[in-house]
């Protein structure tokens, strides 16, 4: 701003000479505003355009390069076919980041986060938390139906159903829990649209010091009149509470 204050009043000065250097004819008189004009417009000029070539190169400077995004928080929603960082940097503790494509939206959730939740068909199933006693691991379920009554079952056949911890072990059930159903390597029951079910499943021989299960995976299959689901879901990170 006071490159370009500086460069009006200067302008007006060249004006104002020119005007009465015009207006004489004296040449003595001429020779003298030239003077005046070579002497003190000539470094003036020199030092507004260093002034505003230092100016325009300090903000190219400080503008991130071509396909580089800014430092500075968006807070304005994510566009079509745009990538949204929910937080002051990307992947920051605990927060998101959101895909968003013109047709559908997907959440990347950070690699530490839980993955506690799955759907097989109309039912929604959660990991409630997993407990350890001694060497036996049990988590807890919800189950719930979304879209009419349906026929849930968890199994454990053929090692469908099994966790492992945070240093690779493998662990089997021995029993499964549905409401008030229970078998060892199975269990079914009836889910009512829009009331939770509990279930449980029980492992043995899990290490004493493990801390996480790494990865859960229970076989689930959901029937109903029209047809009838069948899913291995896996549940990540979970941690043991002991």
């Amino acid at each position: 701003m006071m490159s370009l204050n500086l460069a009006a009043a200067l302008g007006a000065l060249l004006a104002m000479l020119v005007l009465a250097l015009l207006r004489k004819r004296d040449d003595t008189l001429r020779a003298s505003y030239l003077l005046v004009l070579a002497t003190f417009c000539g470094p003036m000029l020199g030092a507004v355009t260093t002034e505003l070539l230092h100016q325009k190169h300090t903000q190219h400077a400080e503008s991130p390069p071509a396909g580089v995004p800014s430092q500075q928080t968006d807070t304005a929603p994510p566009g079509p076919g745009e990538i949204k960082f929910m937080g002051s940097t990307p992947l920051d503790p605990v927060e998101q980041v959101t895909l968003v494509r013109p047709d559908t939206q997907i959440t990347v959730i950070r690699p530490d986060t839980p993955v506690v939740r799955g759907h097989v068909g109309s039912v929604g199933v959660q990991v409630r938390d997993c407990s350890a006693s001694g060497t036996t691991v049990t988590c807890k379920f919800s189950f719930l139906a979304t879209d009419g009554d349906a026929d849930v079952g968890i199994e454990g056949w053929h090692g469908r159903t099994k966790l492992f911890d945070d240093q690779g072990n493998d662990a089997k059930p021995f029993e499964f829990s549905l409401a008030n159903k229970q078998g060892s390597n199975e269990a079914s029951t009836t889910l009512v649209e829009g009331f939770i079910t509990s279930g449980e499943i029980k492992f043995s021989d899990v290490r004493e010091d493990a801390q996480t299960i790494s990865l859960l995976k229970v076989e689930v299959v959901v029937r109903t009149p029209s047809n009838v689901t069948r899913r291995g879901l896996e549940f990540r990170r979970l941690p043991i509470e002991r």
